[in-house]
């Protein structure tokens, strides 16, 4: 229950919902605006540092002005532009581009390098509608895309025994 818990704040957190904001600004911060004094320890805070990137994993973006989406490393074309063209996991802390970054004034702007080089995800990307409202996130095992305290446990009961009909399974 506990970690179905933290995945909820966590996605909360990601989003910008107000309930994960307002958490982290009460524990962490001094007031709205600086941060506290005292060095505080928490196991909330690290679970949460490691859930972040398996929950940006499990979801997608639907992309509106590309604000919030990352480039490389957000699955906004139905896979992560990273990986498609295998840019080695130690570089990717570098990558922090929106998708903003490359879209602007009503047009992509890359490196010929690399639309010489990437023609096939280039295409990809010319073929992606950029919309004018905020970038979504959806979690990919929710059917409306957003994590529950409900949905986040039984995503992970597979680590625990079953029953139905009264039978282990």
């Amino acid at each position: 229950m506990n970690e179905a818990f933290l995945m909820k704040i966590t996605w909360n957190v990601i989003k910008g919902h107000k309930f994960g904001y307002d958490l982290m600004q009460s524990r962490y911060l001094d007031g709205f605006d600086r941060p506290c004094d005292t060095l505080l320890a928490s196991s909330v805070w690290g679970r949460i540092k490691q859930l972040v990137p398996e929950l940006i994993a499990d979801s997608y973006c639907l992309l509106g002005r590309g604000f919030s989406v990352l480039f490389w490393d957000d699955d906004w074309l139905g896979y992560f532009i990273a990986d498609k063209i295998s840019i080695p996991s130690f570089m990717r802390h570098r990558l922090k581009q929106t998708v903003a970054d490359y879209f602007y004034d009503g047009y992509w702007h890359f490196a010929m390098e690399f639309v010489e080089k990437f023609l096939n995800t280039v295409c990809d990307i010319l073929l992606m509608p950029i919309g004018h409202d905020d970038d979504i996130r959806f979690w990919k095992p929710s059917v409306h895309g957003e994590v529950t305290s409900a949905l986040a446990f039984a995503s992970r009961c597979h680590h625990f025994p079953m029953v139905a009909w009264g039978r282990w399974i």
